[in-house]
Parts: structure tokens; C-alpha cells; sequence
């Protein structure tokens, strides 16, 4: 049996209708998860098997370091943050599309307490990229070269609380908008300026220390809010001016870990909590001012990773079952369960779901007679367990990072 340390540091690593949609900005061709946050990206015309050995391998590269930051695009670059355990230090490595590195920048000491090194991704938008690192500091840099344009040791500065294992956020946009969650009783949620870094609004939020939720901004009923998740609770939170549109009570009050992203369609928000207390649905109020639970399952759900949805399909693995089900988005039932392939994260593109499993397998999966059909799998490098970094489809290409390496997969028909 693991022990809970052992558990923790698996944790760690990582249309607008009636009642409104997820909020897409069409600037933001390719952020965290694709170009809507849910897992699903926009590729057409990929390989419909894959060989015995996989997908060929265009390029790789071994020397970013340590740490679960995946891959982000800007200007024909492709950007990922890898830290140097010996020194404590992270860069940003920038890579051309043929795989060669172009430059790299120090952005500065990382957290190196407890599970050390970059988990958080760059989001990249208009000519800039951000990045909110584990100490709590974000910097703002042109994706040109890498200059640094502003920084703010935000935690620090405005008293803010770090979780037990340090930042793990994956940041968002709306308009001239930058949002973070920093934890304190005062400042909890934050929304800066995304040209000066200077602060726009201050939120109280839940007065509670962060979590490694990755946020969401949706639309409903015409107005916009931030959700996310902190140590013990669900928050909504007007982006206009910071005020808490509501926030309910999650069940994992002894850890705060919450690695995931949530996810909305019709009014619904579906959360994963992670670790071993499964997930919810939760029915968002017309007036956008309260929620209720309407369906549960408490053990499905990823220790770390998300899930996606397909029309009414929602797609997730369960750690304490080491298995998949897919659930109807609206009622909670279990249409089936697949043990095919264990617990992991998943995307999806070109009617056809892809599945990398904590040990390192990468599975392409075809939805048919209420199973998984497996399309091809392989092995990524790397030793076979604390896969955590999201996998991701552009132009063709899978991305695949573990620790030090970067992998890049043809996987388009020819």
C-alpha cells in the first residue's frame, strides 16, 4: 500500500445558448487543453491505427530538466519550462516546430520544499506569455526572445498563502484580464492587467489557500465568471469586480489537492476533486448566483488529470478502480466502464479519444458498442510511472514531456 507521501507526490507532478457556454477568445488558438480548456482539440484528418511500434518520431529533446509543465504555441515556437534541480533554477526553452531549440531563459528560482520543480504550463496570447511559477511569482515575457516585460512576486507581496507543495496553476485570459488564485484571507483571487501586471481587482474569494485546480472562465445567462477550486471549496467569482457569486463545500478537507480543471456545458459544471474523493455535477442557478449538486460518484475520478465530454458522453478515469467509464454529462449514469487501459488523463480530436496512463502508456481509442477499441499504444520514454504532463495535438503532431524530454509524433494520415 503507498503511503500518503507517495500518494501526495502522485498528485503534485502534474455557442453562447440560454444558459450560456464555455468561454472561448478566439485569440487563444491553442491554451491549456486546447482551445476551450476541455480537452478537445480541433484536429482533422489523423492516422486511424497506429503502427506496432507507434506513430513515427519527428524530434526530441533531453535536457529540459525536471518538472510537468507541457508544451504551449506562439509565433511558429513551440515553449515549454523545465528546472535545474541542482541550482533550483527554470527556463524557458523555445523550440522551431523541426525540433530546434531557438533559446533559452532563466525565469528564476523554483519551489524545491517538498516534490521540486515547474508544473505549470506557459499560456501564451498576443506576443506574450505568462507564467505563474511555484513560488508564487508571475512573469510576463515576449515570445520573440524571451524578455521578461514585468513580474510580480505575488504571493509574497500581497500575503498570500501557498499550498503545502507549491503553485500548480495553469493561467486564463478574459479580454485585458489575467486571473490567479494566490490564497489569502484577504487576497484570495486576483485579476491583473495583462500588459502592466498591475492589479485590477483584489477578491476575498474563499479566504482559503490554494489548490492545483487549473481555472475556468465561463459564460451564463450573459455574464462571465472565474471558477476554480481552493483547499476545501468551489468558487464562483464575478470577472468584472471579484465579487463571489457563490461557493460550495468540497468532501477532501485534509489535503486541498484538487488537480484538474472544471468543466461547463448548459449550465452544468463538473468537477474531478482528485486524490480518492471522486467528482460532481453541480446545476448553476439561471441568476448565476448559487449551485446544487445533482449527481456524484465518489470513486471516479483521476488522482490527477481531467476528463472530456463527447455531445452527452463524459469520459474519466477512477484511481481506486484503475479503470474508465463513460457517464451521461446530464443524468450521472454509468453507460459502461473499460479496463482496458488504468488511470490517467485524456484529450480528444478527430472523433477519436487519446489516453496517457500514469505508467506511460499512450493509447488512441475508437468509442464503439459501448467499449473501447484500441487504435494502436506505445510506450513513452521515461520510467514507467509519474506521468502527469498533458499530452497534446497540433498540426498533426502529438506532444508527449516527461521530466527532461520532449517527444513529437507524426500522427497524420499521409
Amino acid at each position: 500500500m503507498k503511503s500518503i507521501q507517495t500518494l501526495i507526490l502522485s498528485l503534485i507532478v502534474l455557442s453562447l445558448t440560454s444558459c450560456g457556454s464555455s468561454q472561448e477568445n478566439p485569440a487563444e488558438s491553442l491554451q491549456w487543453r486546447g482551445p476551450n480548456r476541455d480537452g478537445i482539440f480541433n484536429e482533422k484528418n489523423l492516422l486511424d491505427e497506429w503502427p506496432e511500434q507507434g506513430p513515427e518520431l519527428l524530434w526530441k529533446y533531453e535536457q529540459l530538466g525536471a518538472g510537468h509543465s507541457s508544451v504551449a504555441f506562439g509565433g511558429e515556437k513551440v515553449f515549454t519550462l523545465g528546472t535545474n534541480l541542482k541550482d533550483s533554477v527554470t527556463s524557458l526553452f523555445a523550440f522551431s516546430n523541426s525540433g530546434e531549440l531557438l533559446w533559452k531563459k532563466e525565469l528564476g528560482k523554483e519551489w524545491m520544499t517538498t516534490w521540486p520543480a515547474e508544473r505549470s504550463t506557459p499560456l501564451i496570447l498576443d506576443g506574450k506569455g505568462y507564467v505563474f511559477d511555484g513560488l508564487g511569482v508571475m512573469h510576463c515575457f515576449s515570445i520573440e526572445d524571451g524578455t521578461l516585460i514585468w513580474q510580480r512576486r505575488l504571493i509574497d507581496e500581497l500575503a498570500g498563502r501557498n499550498s503545502q507543495h507549491g503553485v500548480h496553476e495553469n493561467l486564463i485570459i478574459d479580454g485585458n484580464r489575467l486571473f490567479c488564485t494566490i490564497g489569502g484571507e484577504e487576497s484570495n483571487i486576483i485579476a491583473l492587467d495583462k500588459e502592466t501586471g498591475e492589479t485590477i481587482w483584489v477578491s476575498k474569494g474563499t479566504r482559503e489557500m490554494n489548490a492545483y485546480c487549473s481555472p475556468i472562465i465561463i459564460e451564463h445567462f450573459g455574464k462571465k465568471y472565474y471558477i476554480t477550486m481552493t483547499f476545501n471549496a468551489l468558487v464562483s467569482v464575478d470577472v468584472e469586480n471579484g465579487e463571489v457569486a457563490w461557493k460550495q463545500e468540497l468532501a477532501e478537507p485534509k489535503y486541498g489537492i484538487h488537480a484538474s480543471v472544471p468543466m461547463y456545458h448548459e449550465g452544468l459544471l463538473f468537477i474531478i476533486e482528485g486524490y480518492r474523493d471522486g467528482s460532481r455535477m453541480f446545476k448553476i442557478a439561471d441568476d448565476g448566483l448559487s449551485a446544487e449538486m445533482i449527481w456524484r460518484h465518489d470513486s471516479i475520478g483521476p488522482q490527477m488529470g481531467d476528463a472530456v465530454r463527447i455531445g452527452n458522453d463524459l469520459y474519466v478515469s477512477s484511481s481506486p478502480k484503475r479503470k474508465w467509464f463513460c457517464i451521461d454529462w446530464y443524468t450521472g449514469d454509468i453507460k459502461f466502464s473499460s479496463d482496458k487501459l488504468s488511470e490517467g488523463t485524456i484529450i480528444a480530436a478527430d472523433n477519436k479519444l487519446f489516453i496517457e496512463t500514469y505508467k506511460g502508456v499512450l493509447a488512441m481509442v475508437k468509442v464503439e458498442n459501448n467499449d473501447f477499441t484500441i487504435l494502436g499504444t506505445f510506450l513513452a520514454p521515461g520510467k514507467k510511472g509519474d506521468h502527469y504532463s498533458q499530452p497534446v495535438i497540433k498540426d498533426g503532431r502529438l506532444y508527449i514531456r516527461y521530466m527532461d524530454t520532449i517527444c513529437v509524433y507524426d500522427i497524420r494520415k499521409k
